[in-house]
């Protein structure tokens, strides 16, 4: 566990060198602005007596930040996620690193934890920033908002996993956007699992069934509670989904030992 700490370690202290994170600070303190700025306006519907459209303002300015952060979250998990293992090749620290000597799937568990690791606190600060705000401006949250949060750190545990196990084989472009397609892959099949062609219709039954599963309703919203609500069903997504990222991790571990990777 020490060396998959220290290569975990090694990578978040290579995401902070990174000059994008610079880039999205500067659009968060915007969008921060803009969010407070939008307090005076919420004040002006109260007094004109527009509660609803105040409210409706409120938990805007709350949902706003809180998918500033996942979605960016998201997007940081694909990045850093497929450049991990181009990014010590390109810099020769590959060799350094395994000569230590760290097993090579010590090495590629440790870029994923580092990536969830990082990602994951960036979330996790903006869902404290919005809670921080929600309670500000007196936002309800309704309950399966909370499974929505929960979701989003699944989606990065999946992106990350997905990416990093895809980037052993795959230029980093590549690997990010092939965890990417992924995710919309079920949908664009379910019109053809009826197709009369039978072999049309084992094709896309096969790509349907290999693909991560599909949440069916947006769980992160502040707008009303869902009528009837699946937790169960959604509870299985999310664990399907988490094992599916884990067993292509697993692959991408089983590849990397056993086939030669450009080190120079």
């Amino acid at each position: 566990m020490g060396k998959i700490a220290a290569v975990a370690m090694v990578t978040v202290r290579d995401i902070l060198r990174r000059k994008i994170l610079y880039f999205v600070l500067l659009i968060l303190l915007i969008v921060l602005y803009f969010s407070l700025q939008g307090n005076a306006w919420v004040k002006m519907a109260e007094e004109a007596g527009e509660l609803d459209s105040a409210n409706k303002m409120r938990s805007e300015a709350v949902i706003l930040i809180i998918q500033f952060f996942t979605n960016f979250g998201e997007f940081f998990s694909l990045f850093f996620a497929s450049t991990a293992l181009s990014a010590d090749i390109k810099e020769r620290t590959l060799t350094a690193i395994l000569a230590r000597p760290v097993e090579r799937w010590q090495y590629i568990l440790g870029k994923w934890i580092g990536v969830v690791g990082f990602v994951s606190a960036f979330i996790s600060a903006g869902v404290v920033l919005g809670l921080a705000l929600a309670g500000i401006y007196d936002v309800h949250l309704p309950t399966v908002f909370w499974l929505g949060i929960l979701e989003s750190y699944v989606r990065v545990v999946f992106f990350s996993a997905v990416c990093v196990g895809f980037s052993v084989r795959l230029p980093p472009i590549l690997a990010g956007t092939t965890a990417f397609f992924l995710t919309f892959l079920p949908k664009l099949v379910e019109s053809q699992l009826t197709h009369p062609n039978p072999i049309a219709r084992s094709a896309a039954a096969a790509v349907y069934y290999l693909s991560p599963a599909v949440m069916p309703v947006e769980l992160l919203n502040l707008g009303k509670e869902l009528r009837d609500p699946s937790y169960g069903l959604y509870a299985k997504i999310l664990l399907e989904n988490t094992l599916y990222a884990m067993a292509v991790l697993l692959l991408g571990c089983r590849f990397f030992m056993k086939r030669d990777v450009p080190v120079k």
